[in-house]
């Protein structure tokens, strides 16, 4: 079997598609994530997409499954490469922040939805797939963060990206914002501060960037991993909330 994987992005969206976009795009987690999740030994050929930097190209091979995460800024483009793959013969996944909040409409176009975390559901699916036997809908939301893969790096494109590495301690957040999508895909589940730590050192890097969209919001967790983080000399950054910036040990 051959599967392609993409990440789909907006394809009127230009300005982080242009001559500069090395200084101001970060390399994405998402397909290098999903891939860590793929059993071995089933597929034969796996083509993977970021669509941010890299063209989906529909007759490059023959697929048995397209694979297209994605969000809502990228919705129809997606919706797009799934009835070009459809055509073609493929049998279409949908998962990511928009077909977790609106899995009815991504159902439509798709014929399973991936919803919330896909560290259970991926290996399900594709051992359901194998049996003949894949059902509509996945969900699994209750995942310990210790089971979280290591990203597989060597599938993320390093073209039109700034070189310095990511990594996700807690990619979740418990404020629960209504306007923010955090509260539908993620909840607060940090990682083992000495997973994330073994992480960087495995990076090689003098500098990281986090992907946590609330790095200071478990207060004890992150402190402890700062700590941890201390001895290893790196440059780093992450998001926080801007009451952060009142509490005076956080800020030291």
């Amino acid at each position: 079997m051959k599967m392609i994987m993409i990440h789909a992005w907006n394809e009127k969206e230009q300005s982080y598609r242009g001559r500069f976009s090395n200084l101001l795009s970060y390399p994405s987690l998402t397909i290098a994530t999903i891939y860590s999740l793929i059993p071995n030994g089933v597929f034969s050929k796996i083509d993977v997409v970021d669509e941010n930097s890299q063209n989906v190209i529909y007759d490059k091979e023959k697929y048995d499954i397209a694979l297209i995460s994605f969000e809502t800024s990228s919705s129809l483009t997606a919706y797009k490469h799934c009835a070009e793959f459809r055509k073609r013969g493929a049998y279409i996944v949908c998962g990511g922040y928009h077909a977790t909040a609106l899995p009815e409409e991504v159902s439509e176009h798709c014929d399973t939805v991936i919803i919330g975390p896909a560290e259970v559901s991926i290996p399900q699916f594709i051992e359901d797939f194998k049996n003949g036997k894949p059902e509509k809908r996945y969900k699994n939301s209750d995942i310990c963060a210790s089971e979280y893969p290591i990203p597989s790096r060597d599938k993320i494109t390093k073209r039109k990206k700034l070189k310095i590495p990511a990594i996700v301690a807690d990619r979740g957040c418990n404020n629960f914002c209504k306007y923010c999508s955090m509260r539908t895909m993620w909840r607060s589940n940090p990682r083992p501060v000495e997973s994330v730590v073994n992480e960087l050192k495995e990076l090689n890097s003098k500098m990281a960037i986090f992907y946590d969209p609330n790095f200071f919001g478990d207060r004890a967790y992150a402190i402890a991993l700062m700590n941890a983080i201390k001895p290893l000399k790196i440059l780093w950054g992450a998001n926080a909330t801007a009451d952060f910036g009142y509490d005076k040990e956080l800020l030291q």
